[in-house]
């Protein structure tokens, strides 16, 4: 058998997030017989990554210590320079998402190339807006990523609202469309689960679990809206925050002076969450948008009940299973949800039996195989060894 030469370019496998998890997950589960795996970031971080198979790591074009993004914004200038600096007979290259990293890897010479999106795509729909100005600036990112969807064989979709928003906005490529859910691995998480925890956590039967970045898309502000009206009904309850970001010191002050310094907790970023995300009693999940939440599939798999905003993921567990509950994004509304679940025995242990369903359903057993039909499927056809 000849090793295909596998080329995946990513934002950063270091510095955490979906992404990087999900990346994480295909190339663990890639038939380590049938694959050669490099893999270029475009920003190095510091975070520690789990893979367990023999890989090439690429010189980052950012380094950890870099300043600036002067190295990137030359290759994006001058792509002459990819193509020559990157030139090393890929079989395959797949890029890891959309935007800069699809246009970066759209440039490396490969014979078939694939694409992973992963976040929204609503707002390249300028046709939704009738401000002009907008209009032309959502016309001109459209534009812009319609032409590198040209580069690629397939691109993949992780989740069912994803699928129907590409067929719809990037209709003449409908035919590259292909749908692989978003996975994760649940013998690993309940591994990392049983290690422990560093921390005091607070002594309560209505811990409320939230793991994000600190951003505007994930919405934590929401959260601490809704908590205001939760420990009216709940008194003991407390929400723990997991995560790192730039709005750090702008929601700590919001906690403050909405005086729940003692309901509502910024923990910071944690290597392993689910040693701390297994004491939860329900997770929450407040971001205005997804591709595919990972952060729900691993609640459940926590055996954690969830209230979340609709967003990609929340529909497709709740179609496997009734695990949890959707909200319409207002805070009384998903308040009112999270104190039903939080109070009614009934209901909760029902979603919490169901969880073990719901969980199942995208685990990473089936991934390998899914993303290796889809790289085989290129080959099989043409059979051709040229670099285009």
């Amino acid at each position: 058998m000849i090793r295909k030469k596998i080329l995946f370019v990513t934002r950063s496998l270091t510095r955490g997030g979906g992404e990087a998890k999900s990346t994480i997950n295909i190339i663990n589960n890639l038939n380590k017989d049938k694959y050669d795996i490099y893999i270029l970031e475009l920003e190095r971080g510091t975070k520690k990554i789990d893979i367990c198979r023999n890989i090439t790591f690429l010189a980052p074009i950012i380094n950890p210590k870099d300043t600036n993004h002067t190295k990137l914004h030359k290759y994006l200038k001058n792509t002459r320079l990819i193509i020559d600096d990157f030139y090393n007979d890929y079989d395959c290259v797949i890029a890891c998402n959309r935007g800069s990293t699809s246009l970066f890897a759209s440039f490396i010479p490969s014979v078939k190339k694939i694409v992973w999106v992963r976040g929204t795509i609503k707002y390249y729909n300028y046709k939704q807006t009738e401000d002009i100005k907008l209009y032309e600036k959502l016309k001109k990112q459209f534009n812009k990523q319609n032409e590198i969807f040209y580069k690629y064989d397939k691109v993949v979709l992780v989740s069912d609202s994803l699928y129907e928003d590409f067929i719809k906005i990037f209709n003449e490529h409908k035919n590259k469309a292909v749908k692989i859910y978003n996975s994760v691995d649940p013998d690993e998480i309940i591994e990392k689960s049983l290690e422990k925890i560093d921390i005091n956590l607070p002594d309560t039967n209505n811990l409320i679990v939230n793991v994000g970045r600190l951003k505007e898309v994930k919405n934590q502000k929401l959260l601490i809206d809704v908590m205001k009206i939760v420990v009216d009904k709940v008194k003991d309850a407390v929400l723990l925050i997991i995560g790192e970001g730039t709005l750090y010191a702008e929601l700590q002050e919001y906690i403050t002076f909405n005086q729940l310094d003692n309901h509502v907790k910024l923990l910071g970023f944690y290597d392993n969450p689910y040693s701390i995300i297994k004491y939860g009693k329900i997770f929450c999940l407040s971001s205005i948008s997804e591709g595919f939440c990972l952060s729900l599939s691993e609640a459940c798999i926590l055996n954690l009940p969830f209230v979340s905003t609709d967003v990609g993921g929340a529909k497709e567990i709740l179609d496997t299973a009734l695990c949890g509950v959707i909200t319409n994004g207002e805070k009384k509304d998903f308040a009112y949800k999270m104190i039903a679940l939080l109070t009614n025995d009934n209901i909760y242990n029902i979603y919490k039996k169901n969880c073990e369903i719901a969980s199942k359903r995208f685990s990473v057993k089936d991934l390998g195989q899914q993303v290796e039909k889809l790289i085989d499927s290129l080959f099989e056809k043409e059979g051709d060894n040229e670099n285009c």
